[in-house]
């Protein structure tokens, strides 16, 4: 039976780097057990060296870096980015409140507390905005960022104190603001800062409001409605490791990696209302739009499994790709952590 599945593990398993056809047999084994072990039969992992060079390259299934795929929250790294390149270019502080962004007419309207709330609180998921509208959802053509953000502002229910709260909330306002500073809507603002600096033609690529379906472009889940390249996240993850830079150009500063990715909580204590690792029993920290899980590693898992990370301490950085049904992340939480260790085996052969 041990060897049946073992034969099993090896058929499906392919390496396709000269490094990764070089491990040893055990190695294989241990890696693709570590993704089989769970039932997930279509993965990918991609490891890179800060250096660009591939440590490892395991795929299992179909999987490829080709293929436009939902990546849900593993959106919010690249939505943050986005609105701090954004910010950059405005010569707008993180700490500047949105108030002054907004017309006098939808002020008068909202929440009183909304206008003095900032960009960092909102990227932090910090503003204390409860979720309690689902319009960010909304794919019908009648709903938009605009419509969808105003009804959020207009109806907003807070936490009675400072915490840190998971939800859709924070970067649907702050994607309506950064509309109001760019006079665009929210696709064509990743069209000019983001695909066009990645090149990237494929017109599937996008943000929607229910990306499995590629529908909603008009009403864009700027939390996790982007649909994008395997291949893209880790040119992005390689802009981030380079200070801003690829392939020759600037995408945004040294500083503005530091904001993104620096720890936002004030203290370890620091009051959690909701969180997607309640069930793991970790607590990681937030930073602008992805988590930090402590020992320099940041990462931003999606729902369907996707999961992007870089740990600067070991100095690489890794896409583990698949696209399960809702609720996958925690699954690849529980394989990234276990494929963590044989990374750093790989690693200190080098």
């Amino acid at each position: 039976m041990k060897l049946h599945l073992l034969l099993i593990i090896l058929s499906i398993i392919s390496f396709t780097s000269a490094d990764a056809r070089s491990m040893k047999p055990p190695m294989r084994i241990k890696i693709a057990h570590e993704i089989t072990k769970e039932g997930v039969t279509d993965a990918l992992l991609i490891v890179r060296d800060f250096n660009h060079k591939e440590i490892l390259n395991v795929k299992v299934g179909k999987m490829d870096l080709e293929t436009p795929i939902p990546i849900a929250s593993s959106t919010k790294w690249i939505s943050a980015a986005l609105m701090l390149k954004v910010l950059e270019k405005n010569s707008i502080s993180l700490d500047s409140p949105i108030k002054k962004y907004i017309p006098t007419p939808i002020l008068k309207k909202i929440h009183p507390k909304i206008p003095d709330l900032t960009f960092r609180k909102f990227l932090s998921f910090q503003s204390s905005i409860v979720e309690n509208n689902k319009c960010t959802y909304s794919p019908f053509k009648w709903m938009n960022t605009k419509k969808c953000s105003e009804k959020i502002m207009t109806s907003a229910e807070f936490r009675s104190s400072p915490g840190f709260e998971y939800n859709q909330m924070h970067m649907a306002v702050a994607g309506y603001v950064i509309e109001l500073i760019e006079k665009k809507e929210w696709n064509q603002i990743f069209q000019e800062n983001f695909k066009t600096f990645y090149t990237i033609n494929n017109p599937e690529v996008s943000y929607y409001a229910s990306p499995k379906k590629r529908r909603g472009s008009q009403n864009p889940l700027i939390a996790g409605g982007l649909v994008l390249q395997p291949k893209t996240y880790l040119d992005f993850l390689q802009t981030l490791v380079d200070n801003g830079k690829f392939n020759g150009k600037q995408f945004f500063s040294k500083q503005m990696i530091t904001e993104l990715n620096k720890d936002h909580f004030p203290s370890n204590d620091f009051k959690v209302y909701k969180t997607p690792y309640e069930s793991s029993g970790d607590n990681p920290h937030y930073a602008l739009g992805n988590w930090y899980e402590g020992n320099e590693i940041n990462s931003s898992g999606g729902a369907f499994g996707f999961y992007p990370w870089i740990d600067k301490k070991n100095r690489y950085y890794a896409i583990y790709v698949t696209e399960g049904r809702i609720r996958e992340a925690m699954r690849s939480y529980k394989i990234v952590k276990n494929i963590r260790p044989y990374i750093l085996k790989e690693l200190n052969k080098m």
